[in-house]
């Protein structure tokens, strides 16, 4: 993938047949995403969220441990610029997300948010939505589309 005005609509499926695959996806997108974007991801359990997401910190030349925040709810990478990456999953109430203050977070850094579609209010900060689900016919191999939302 190469990089791509802010201006401009980027709608692409990938075929991923590893880990490997995924990790790529990643470093493709870090490419593209700019400072005070917000990436909703969303897709089954198992699909490689947290995977995509330590390729994108890769591609940002961040050298330390990528996790998945499920039960910690946000971590905090400092890298060039500093991403914050938020895993929903565990939250039942919209309440919660005042405490995360997403629309502040978002304007000095980017935000990732794993499991992006369990709240209307996560949806309309999405700068980027990535899907990632199992091909219907090999259950080893996933498909990631990575779309703007915004022109």
């Amino acid at each position: 993938m190469s990089s791509i005005s802010r201006r401009s609509k980027y709608n692409n499926t990938i075929e991923s047949n590893s880990a490997h695959d995924t990790e790529e996806a990643g470093v493709n997108l870090s490419q593209m995403v700019k400072c005070g974007e917000t990436v909703l991801l969303t897709g089954p359990l198992g699909t490689g969220k947290t995977t995509l997401v330590r390729g994108f910190m890769r591609g940002l030349e961040y050298l330390g441990r990528v996790r998945s925040p499920s039960f910690t709810v946000s971590n905090t990478y400092d890298s060039k610029p500093p991403v914050i990456h938020i895993d929903l999953y565990r939250l039942t109430d919209p309440d919660d997300l005042i405490v995360l203050d997403l629309e502040q977070q978002s304007e000095n850094n980017i935000t990732i948010i794993e499991w992006g579609n369990r709240f209307d209010k996560t949806e309309t900060l999405a700068d980027w939505r990535v899907k990632l689900e199992w091909d219907d016919q090999l259950s080893t191999k996933r498909l990631i589309t990575i779309q703007t939302t915004k022109i």
